[in-house]
């Protein structure tokens, strides 16, 4: 994967599965930092997403290769589901990078 570009239709398909099969610390950075390099996709947004509001005990450099890797996916976030957010005041660093990047894509000229 590391001899393959981001932009590569086959890597971006691939990430997905790759962040779900990834088991410890290593695989997973090397998939969130490609991830964070790749171009903005549905199923890729849905992974990012699933797999932060599952990650509880992440360390800072994991936490901060997932976040690079949501703020790339910007629009495409919203069209991850997000049944399991409540109505409450963000209280998770997931809720809260989830609605800091839904508020600067929204104020944007894109919006």
């Amino acid at each position: 994967m590391l001899a393959l570009s981001a932009a590569d239709p086959a890597v971006l398909a691939a990430l997905p599965s790759l962040l779900e099969q990834a088991t410890n610390p290593r695989e997973k950075l090397y998939v969130l930092t490609t991830a964070a390099l790749a171009l903005p996709d549905h199923e890729l947004s849905s992974a990012l997403c699933k797999h932060s509001s599952n990650a509880v005990a992440m360390d800072a450099t994991l936490q901060q290769a997932l976040q690079l890797a949501l703020r790339r996916q910007g629009m495409m976030l919203f069209s991850a589901d997000f049944s399991g957010f409540k109505a409450d005041a963000p209280t998770t660093w997931f809720e809260k990078e989830i609605l800091a990047i839904i508020s600067r894509t929204a104020a944007g000229p894109a919006r």
